[in-house]
């Protein structure tokens, strides 16, 4: 009853729950990491430390302490980041779980004749854009490099494609109204994505001599790249195949076509021309 009551939220009230309970998450976090600090712990020396030696240990206890200790499969450290690297992952996790949420109770009370198949399609290929810029925000924080340059330019990305993969979800159910703000918002990311996407990928960062010398780097490369430009290729074809009768309808009066579908192109051009206002934004962060 719970997660049927809660599809009825609106967008704002979702962030606001999310949130809360990310906070919430995080306390046993601060509990476990931050207060441990509080002990006498062997500090470890960023500036010299290599290797294992660099793990702090305050995660396992004081059975083990910096540079003895045996093989581990993760290591992680206690600081900011870390705090950080938990609560982003745990607000990814609560964003995933409401989309598998949603999906399937609108299947369980209604069927499958209650869903857009062409929505239902997009937000599965959402999965991965939305994977990628978790992945890579966990490597900036924990990798602390140069890669923080990337951090604001990824941010643009990251937040826009969870307003596409929220916009997209809420039009899996056929019951929600699909307009032109809605599609506009989903068409002129993409679009952006696609620019930003193909101008990151081929012209200012291309792939490394070695990259190319590698058939398997090459292949992973490109690969990659696919897995995150085919989805905003999709989101651009679908967005704009439902705007097309959206935006020619306002040439038609009780029925009667005044004039061809498609010249309405002073609207297509506010369309790209947004795009690419998005996409000048996206290279200046």
């Amino acid at each position: 009853r719970l997660a049927a009551a809660t599809l009825g939220h609106t967008g704002p009230t979702l962030v606001a729950m999310a949130t809360a309970i990310t906070v919430l998450c995080g306390i046993p976090a601060v509990q476990h990491i931050a207060t441990r600090h509080l002990f006498a712990k062997t500090e470890v020396d960023l500036a010299t430390c290599a290797g294992c030696a660099c793990w702090d240990t305050i995660s396992v206890g004081s059975r083990e302490t910096p540079g003895q200790h045996a093989y581990h499969s993760v290591y992680w450290n206690s600081n900011g980041c870390t705090l950080a690297m938990y609560c982003l992952t745990v607000l990814q996790a609560l964003l995933c779980y409401k989309a598998v949420e949603s999906l399937t109770c609108i299947v369980m009370r209604h069927g499958l004749s209650k869903l857009r198949p062409a929505f239902v399609c997009l937000t599965l290929l959402n999965i991965y854009p939305n994977y990628y810029s978790w992945w890579s925000y966990l490597m900036y924080l924990n990798e602390k490099t140069p890669m923080y340059s990337l951090i604001r330019h990824h941010m643009y990305f990251y937040a826009s494609e969870l307003i596409v993969a929220a916009l997209v979800l809420h039009l899996c159910n056929v019951e929600s109204a699909i307009n032109r703000v809605k599609l506009s918002i989903v068409f002129c990311l993409a679009a952006s994505h696609l620019v930003s996407g193909f101008a990151d990928h081929y012209l200012f960062d291309p792939a490394s001599a070695a990259v190319r010398a590698s058939r398997l780097a090459s292949f992973m490369h490109h690969s990659r790249n696919a897995g995150l430009m085919l989805p905003d290729l999709a989101h651009l074809l679908v967005s704009g195949r439902y705007l097309q009768p959206m935006l020619a309808k306002a040439n038609t009066v009780e029925g009667l076509q005044l004039e061809s579908p498609w010249s309405c192109w002073w609207r297509w051009a506010i369309l790209l021309a947004v795009s690419m206002l998005l996409f000048c934004v996206s290279q200046a962060l």
